[in-house]
């Protein structure tokens, strides 16, 4: 009975061993396939028999599997769903309820996507591009969770119930405030080739051309139209870039871009003029790009600009005055609360979105928020988040001048690079005027992601382009300047 039994047992795992050689060492891409198949058509026989008896469940089933197909594609082609966030913040950002957008959710995947096939299947860090401010991006996302259970722990009693009740906006802003600088990490590391970088530039020139429209017309667009931030800005640069140093463009295509940047300082300063974070970091974009060019055409254009306003005395006066009364004031005094409710929480601040609470305690009534960047960043963040938040800003402008000084000053590497040159200094002036690089919840709300992640897209091109320089792969690629 035991020969038997031995004997049996011996065929069972010969028949294994031999099915595993068949379908897994010798076939496994046929075995993939058929399973899929397979797997196909008995989850849509399972989901037609739910439907028909089990409605909800049937439909549930169904955006499981659109999940897991979502997934298994994000993971196989992740360098293509990371361009998507070029879409994502354009013309597909309709939110998502409580605020949450397309570009939150997109992120959040891709960063777990990412973070899994570095743990799980490299199990290194290896494959992680050199960059200047990799490290930072670290230590701040430690930085913020390290708040947000700082602030837990040692709120203000009175103000215990009230943050307490907004748990859900203080998590969302903590993944939003990671986030952000991770954006700029996976552009820089999933964009391989030049053909992908030119591609979302002229995709986001040419948003930007079919956004004048609606302005001018000044009609409504629909909601997953994002028209919102400093989109003007960002178009204008890039445009201005590429006309000065891409001499690959043809007469016609210069004038275009022309007419672009023309059409959006005409909606930014003559249509909209009292709102000085419109028109100002647009001007001084388009000052950097020029005087990167000709120094000698930029002083005509300062000379142009101040025999302007000479003759226009009156509005300029007018234009201080309201944005000193509307803004100005009233911001500054919000800021130095913040910064005063901050002081008593200087290590680690009051969290993220902590400070509001404080504010509506201490206010009671209707309140301004300090709509500054510097100051939400020490509010929320306390010292070492804020000291945090200017080494790696400072290790980006670092980054982006190694870019400009060593890329190539021609073609559209060359009107890129002097475009991000601009986008840096206009991101450090933006940060001051309003929360343009991280979206306060309760100013821009969440949908703000869908603009404010656009400078760090911008520094995440740097990090791309450092790569392929170091990769010899802009030279190799004869097109690269058109």
């Amino acid at each position: 009975m035991l020969n038997i039994a031995y004997h049996v047992q011996n065929r069972v795992l010969s028949a294994i061993g031999q099915a595993k050689y068949q379908l897994f060492d010798k076939h496994f891409i046929h075995t993939i396939r058929v399973g899929l198949v397979l797997t196909t058509v008995l989850l849509c026989l399972v989901m037609a028999f739910l439907i028909g008896y089990k409605g909800l469940i049937g439909l549930a089933v169904i955006g499981g599997v659109a999940a897991i197909s979502a997934l298994v594609f994000a993971y196989a082609y992740t360098e293509y769903v990371v361009m998507a966030l070029i879409l994502t913040t354009t013309i597909i950002a309709p939110p998502i309820p409580r605020d949450v957008t397309t570009t939150l959710v997109l992120l959040l995947l891709l960063t777990l996507i990412w973070l899994s096939r570095l743990l799980l299947v490299e199990r290194s860090f290896q494959s992680i591009r050199p960059a200047p401010p990799n490290r930072y991006v670290v230590l701040f996302g430690i930085i913020v969770v390290i708040s947000f259970i700082w602030s837990q722990l040692y709120v203000d009693p009175h103000i215990a119930y009230l943050q307490n009740s907004k748990l859900m906006p203080r998590i969302v802003t903590a993944i939003v405030m990671i986030l952000s600088p991770v954006a700029m990490l996976l552009f820089g590391n999933f964009l391989n080739t030049i053909h992908q970088i030119r591609w979302i530039i002229w995709f986001y020139i040419g948003y930007g051309a079919i956004a004048i429209i609606p302005k001018f017309l000044d009609f409504s667009v629909p909601m997953n139209f994002n028209l919102g931030g400093q989109l003007p800005v960002w178009v204008s640069i890039f445009a201005m870039g590429q006309v000065l140093f891409n001499e690959r463009l043809l007469r016609w295509q210069r004038l275009v871009l022309l007419g672009i940047v023309g059409g959006w300082t005409y909606v930014q300063f003559f249509m909209g003029r009292e709102w000085i974070s419109g028109w100002a970091p647009l001007f001084l974009g388009l000052g950097i790009v020029v005087m990167l060019r000709s120094r000698a055409a930029f002083v005509v254009l300062v000379i142009i600009a101040v025999a302007y306003l000479i003759a226009d005395q009156d509005v300029l006066a007018r234009l201080i005055e309201e944005e000193s009364t509307i803004s100005g004031e009233t911001r500054l005094e919000a800021g130095n609360l913040a910064i005063d409710i901050a002081n008593g929480h200087f290590l680690f601040g009051t969290g993220p979105t902590g400070y509001y609470f404080y504010m509506a305690y201490i206010l009671k009534d209707w309140f301004q928020l300090s709509h500054n960047n510097y100051v939400d960043i020490y509010a929320q963040l306390g010292i070492f988040g804020f000291i945090t938040w200017i080494a790696m800003w400072v290790s980006i402008g670092w980054l982006i001048w190694q870019t400009y000084r060593r890329l190539p000053k021609n073609g559209f590497v060359g009107g890129l690079t002097v475009s991000l040159f601009a986008c840096f200094w206009v991101t450090l002036v933006l940060m001051m005027l309003g929360d343009w690089v991280i979206p306060f919840t309760y100013t821009q709300t969440m949908r703000g992601l869908s603009y404010t992640v656009w400078p760090w897209l911008w520094a995440g091109l740097a990090i791309a382009l450092m790569h392929l320089w170091r990769q010899n792969k802009l030279s190799a690629d004869p097109s690269q300047s058109t």
